[in-house]
């Protein structure tokens, strides 16, 4: 399910405060002006054997393969819970040069991981995969496994952590979690999953000129997600009247903050947006 919002005032600049879920609705996915599939960073897949550029984007390709699992420790606050098998699924765009261009938490076993999981990835050394004829950027999913480190050394002494913490207030915060892990993962949430609606808390429209300095005119289909933060991730466009429309959009976006979405039980989550943008 794809969470549609239609915006008042499209064509002109977002003030502060402005609601912009006004329409929730089930769409297809589009396809671009094409007709092939859109990849995450708003570039067509059949650029690809060119290397030519979207709409001034660099064109994406699948991530490289690792040569070693990603660990990271378990957040001082979480270690108490004693949280089975913690781990966090992370999406990550790279460049040529093995730099981290985007990252965003897709899962985790507990929301408080998310922070942890991506710093982990944006500081993980990949390798370089700078090649004439290969795509720009790359991009793919990630696991990263956490670990308690006084767990590990309790173990190898042949000693045992306690199960419910060191004291009251431990035990309480981890007999909470015991008894419904589920309610603190962190995942996507449906529009009627969310608190309340989604309302943009600042942004503005960039228009940019097409080669022969027109500015650009036209409608497009944007479709990105809303982290935690209310910040906007991997955005795409989905249709397009033109690749100088596409470029404003996506511009337009990088501009753009929400009021951080919260699940019904108060959980941080993250949703998935649809929609459509329009320049004079």
């Amino acid at each position: 399910m794809v969470q549609n919002t239609v915006v008042p005032n499209m064509r002109g600049s977002y003030p502060k405060g402005i609601l912009i879920l006004l329409l929730i609705a089930v769409l297809p996915v589009l396809p671009n002006l094409a007709g092939a599939e859109s990849r995450e960073d708003g570039s067509n897949p059949a650029d690809q054997k060119s290397g030519t550029e979207v709409a001034g984007f660099p064109v994406i390709g699948p991530l490289p393969k690792l040569d070693e699992a990603l660990e990271a420790q378990m957040p001082i606050e979480l270690r108490q819970l004693n949280i089975i098998d913690p781990q966090a699924r992370v999406r990550v765009s790279l460049d040529q040069e093995g730099q981290v261009y985007e990252v965003m938490c897709l899962w985790a076993t507990h929301h408080a991981l998310v922070a942890r999981a991506e710093e982990t990835v944006r500081n993980f050394d990949f390798i370089p995969f700078f090649a004439p004829d290969e795509p720009r950027r790359r991009t793919g999913e990630l696991t990263v496994f956490f670990y308690d480190p006084e767990q590990v050394a309790m173990r190898q002494m042949g000693s045992i952590k306690p199960v419910y913490g060191d004291h009251v207030g431990e035990a309480v915060e981890a007999k909470f979690y015991r008894a419904s892990p589920d309610r603190f993962v962190y995942e996507k949430s449906q529009p009627d999953d969310l608190d309340d609606l989604l309302v943009v808390t600042g942004g503005r429209l960039v228009v940019v000129q097409d080669l022969e300095g027109n500015r650009a005119s036209g409608d497009c289909l944007v479709e990105f997600y809303v982290d935690q933060d209310g910040k906007i991730r991997f955005p795409k466009i989905l249709s397009s009247d033109s690749e100088a429309v596409s470029k404003s959009a996506l511009l337009s976006l990088k501009t753009f903050v929400f009021e951080p979405p919260r699940h019904r039980n108060g959980i941080p989550t993250y949703v998935r947006v649809r929609q459509p943008i329009g320049f004079d």
